[in-house]
């Protein structure tokens, strides 16, 4: 079964033949059904903007994969990593509360987990890269994410007068 466009097609399969005494024929009649490949997305914006945080901290948020196709998505893995600052929860894809398995169903979703720490000062970016088969051919969902560091807040007092 090779669909080539969306439906329920359907045909017979028809085999002659001789019996030995008189001919005959043989029939089935088969059917399939397809369906639209399995889409990943990540819900939100592109880039994730993890906005301005105090260098040295640690802000995690989850991601949500979703399916919107009609097969399930298979083969799902991590394409690549992510650099310092950001990084899966936990060090590894889909991070320490993510969910997602090596398969998604149709109009499923999973959550991944992932972190921004930054050591130095300034904007950073990477992209979260997830390789997965759409049930008919290798697909790569891309999903940007950003992240701004700025100096720690620093309290100070004034030298002002003493009060009672």
């Amino acid at each position: 079964f090779a669909p080539t466009s969306l439906g329920t097609p359907s045909d017979t399969i028809v085999i002659d033949y001789n019996d030995g005494a008189v001919a005959q024929t043989a029939t089935r009649n088969v059917q399939g059904t397809s369906g639209a490949p399995a889409s990943l997305d990540i819900g939100g914006a592109d880039p994730y903007d993890f906005l301005t945080q105090a260098n040295g901290s640690t802000t995690a948020v989850t991601l949500t994969v979703s399916n919107s196709g009609a097969v399930s998505a298979t083969s799902i893995a991590d394409g690549g990593g992510l650099a310092a600052p950001f990084s899966f929860v936990g060090g590894t894809f889909p991070g320490t509360a993510g969910d997602c398995t090596a398969t998604l169903a149709a109009g499923s979703s999973c959550n991944i987990e992932v972190q921004y720490n930054p050591s130095a000062l300034g904007t950073q970016n990477d992209t979260i890269v997830i390789n997965y088969d759409d049930g008919a051919v290798g697909q790569v969902l891309n999903q940007g994410l950003t992240g701004t560091s700025a100096a720690p807040a620093s309290l100070s007092s004034s030298d002002g007068p003493t009060f009672d």
